[in-house]
C-alpha cells in the first residue's frame, strides 16, 4: 500500500518518555498507525495496536503475534527507526503526523526528533511531538491559537531570525525579534481561555508544557 489516499494523519509511536496519564485519546487518533521499533510497547501501554511496525530491532524483539506489517531495516542505517517510520507515513500518503514518545533517555536521538520537525514541515507535513507532558511542533509564517485548556507553559525558540507576535499571554510580545543572538521566550503562560501566536520570517520551536 502505498500514497493511500485515505491516510491522512499517522500516529507513530516510539521509545523514550512517555507519561501515559497525560496523553489523551485525541493523540492516538489517526488513519495509519505505525510503531518504531520499541514504540510498540509505548503503543502497547496505550492500548493500541500497530498497523505498522518498523525498525532494526535492536530496542525489542519482533512480537511472535502479531497481525501488523513488519518492516525490518539494517541496523547499521542513515535515519533513525522513528525518521524511517515518519518517511514510511508520509509514503503511505499522510499529511499530518503525531508522534508520540521521542524525549528522554539518549539526548542524541531526542535531539534529532526535535531537528527533523524541521525537514518536515519543510515537506509540507505539520508534526507534533509529544510525550505527554510536553508537546512540540515547528511554527514558520503563520499563527496558531493555543487553548488554555491543556498545558500550563510555553516556550519558543528560534532556529532563525523570526519576528514573533504574542496575545492572550503572561509576557506578551508585539512583533518581537527572535534571531540566535536572543533566540528564546521561555515558560510564558496563558491568562485568557486561549493564546494567540504569530510567527513570521524564519522557524520558531513551539513547546508546550505540563507543570503537573
Amino acid at each position: 500500500m502505498k500514497n493511500d489516499v485515505s491516510v491522512k494523519r499517522a500516529v507513530i509511536f516510539t521509545g523514550g518518555f512517555c507519561s501515559f496519564s497525560h496523553l489523551s485519546s485525541d493523540d492516538f487518533n489517526g488513519d495509519l498507525i505505525i510503531a518504531a521499533d520499541a514504540g510498540r510497547i509505548t503503543a502497547e501501554m496505550c492500548g493500541v495496536h500497530p498497523g505498522i511496525i518498523v525498525g532494526d530491532f535492536d530496542s525489542s524483539p519482533i512480537p511472535a503475534h502479531t497481525t501488523a506489517e513488519i518492516i525490518r531495516v539494517p541496523a547499521e542505517k542513515d535515519d533513525t527507526d522513528t525518521m524511517l517510520a515518519c518517511r514510511l507515513a508520509i509514503e503511505r500518503g499522510a499529511t499530518e503526523l503525531c508522534v508520540i514518545g521521542g524525549t528522554g533517555g539518549r539526548l542524541d536521538h531526542t535531539l534529532s526528533n526535535v531537528f527533523f520537525l524541521e525537514a518536515l514541515h519543510e515537506r509540507g507535513v505539520r508534526t507534533v511531538l509529544t510525550d505527554g507532558v510536553n508537546r512540540l511542533r515547528l511554527l514558520k509564517d503563520e499563527s496558531v491559537t493555543l487553548p488554555s485548556s491543556r498545558f500550563t507553559y510555553f516556550s519558543l525558540f528560534a532556529l532563525d531570525s523570526a519576528h514573533v507576535t504574542l496575545e492572550g499571554c503572561k509576557y506578551p510580545l508585539d512583533n518581537a525579534l527572535l534571531s540566535r543572538d536572543n533566540p528564546y521566550a521561555v515558560s510564558n503562560e496563558i491568562t485568557t481561555d486561549k493564546a494567540t501566536i504569530s510567527v513570521s520570517g524564519g522557524a520558531v520551536l513551539l513547546v508546550e508544557s505540563d507543570a503537573r
